[in-house]
């Protein structure tokens, strides 16, 4: 075997291998409830050496869905998850799933978890603002708003909850089963009386046995059963969690009396932004004297302002224009000179070609006198042949035609 043939071989069982996987994702696939066919397909880049960074495997997965089926944002990152650890080196953003209506389901993944994380920065914005009007507010009354900077930064957490409801409506009630037991009996028992008058110490007499029972029993066993109406719902919403905060606050040390007063801001600010050291939150208050910067700019305004700086901008403005007037006027004269140019080659090209026509035109009827010329100068040397051959039949000839033009001038 050469060393062609086993790598061609090699290839080939793992062609086949790949092929087989791709079958048994795809029946796997096929197991959840919604999906009626799946078709797989794995692409793994060949591996070289002369390549620092090896390209990753991708796949995708097309689906047909049953009728009226859909599925859910999980059952999409299940099977996403499902192919991406079946292939080695695989992640399981680099899967691509689409059904047959021609949707991308695996974007449907993607763009929820950027959605949370999108909501995280929209929360994350808005508590910082908040949190630092909240210390504005509070510090601006006595300070003013040009003695105070604030400055917030907030870490949040986003998750999700899932709360399970149940509702009862007790209106709405059903007879699932009933029992029924009744039970009743009735019995009668007397026994003889003394006669009326008799004396109490007077010792009874033997009567005879005789003795008649009575009672009365009764049973009644009722047992029903109802089932009222329940709703179960199910409730997926996000939840926002604080993990750390930091504010920080200027203030104008010009305002400011001692350490004291800059201790006590700072009190009052943790009680207002909540807090927590357990959580590692964090809250400075520094004061710096406002008034530099205040100096400053009154130096910046009373400092003499030269011409340039005065002007630079009407300058700037007058130069582009002048460059741009001048770059336009260039382009219409470039324009206009091309289109001299042009009419002067046309021109040319004209005169040339009407030239060319005229010397044609002088060629055709040079070409159309020729034979007749050839014509001539071949009859004039037979005659002289003849006239040196034969001079007397000539001399008849001549004499002949000069006695025709005399009798015809005599007429």
């Amino acid at each position: 075997m050469t060393c062609s043939t086993f790598f061609n071989s090699s290839s080939s069982s793992i062609a086949v291998n790949l092929r087989a996987l791709e079958g048994e994702l795809a029946r796997t696939i096929e197991s959840i409830e919604a999906v009626q066919s799946a078709k797989v397909l794995i692409a793994i880049p060949k591996e070289s050496i002369f390549v620092r960074e090896q390209p990753k495997p991708t796949a995708s997965v097309l689906l047909r869905l049953k009728p009226g089926a859909d599925l859910t944002p999980e059952q999409i990152k299940a099977i996403m998850y499902l192919v991406a650890h079946a292939v080695p080196n695989l992640t399981w953003d680099r899967v691509t799933v689409a059904d047959n209506r021609g949707r991308l389901l695996s974007e449907l993944v993607k763009q929820e978890l950027q959605k949370y994380s999108k909501q995280e920065l929209e929360v994350k914005s808005k508590l910082e603002l908040e949190l630092a009007n909240k210390v504005k507010s509070l510090l601006i009354q006595a300070f003013g708003p040009e003695h105070i900077q604030v400055a917030a930064s907030v870490e949040v957490e986003v998750g999700k909850e899932n709360i399970t409801e149940s509702l009862v409506n007790p209106d709405l009630t059903a007879i699932v089963s009933q029992r029924k037991i009744q039970e009743k009996e009735d019995s009668i028992k007397k026994t003889p009386l003394a006669s009326p008058g008799t004396d109490t110490n007077v010792p009874p007499t033997s009567l005879p046995n005789f003795e008649v029972t009575q009672s009365k029993k009764s049973k009644k066993d009722t047992t029903t059963n109802f089932d009222v109406s329940k709703v179960l719902r199910k409730v997926e919403k996000p939840i926002f969690k604080i993990k750390r905060l930091t504010v920080s606050v200027l203030i104008d040390k010009n305002l400011v009396k001692d350490k004291k007063q800059i201790e006590l801001i700072q009190k009052l600010v943790e009680d207002a932004v909540g807090y927590n050291p357990q959580r590692g939150d964090k809250v400075t208050v520094a004061a710096i004297p406002f008034g530099y910067i205040t100096q400053l700019k009154q130096m910046l305004e009373a400092r003499p302002v030269s011409f340039w700086e005065r002007y630079n901008y009407a300058i700037l403005s007058l130069v582009l224009g002048i460059l741009l007037a001048g770059m336009i006027l260039g382009y219409f004269l470039y324009k206009r000179k091309r289109y001299i140019e042009m009419l002067e080659a046309e021109k040319r090209k004209l005169e040339e070609e009407i030239r060319k026509r005229e010397e044609e035109e002088l060629a055709k009827a040079q070409g159309a006198l020729a034979p007749e010329e050839e014509q001539y100068k071949e009859l004039t040397e037979q005659l002289i042949d003849l006239a040196n051959e034969s001079p007397e039949v000539v001399a008849t000839v001549i004499r002949k035609w000069m006695k025709e033009d005399i009798t015809i001038a005599k007429k």
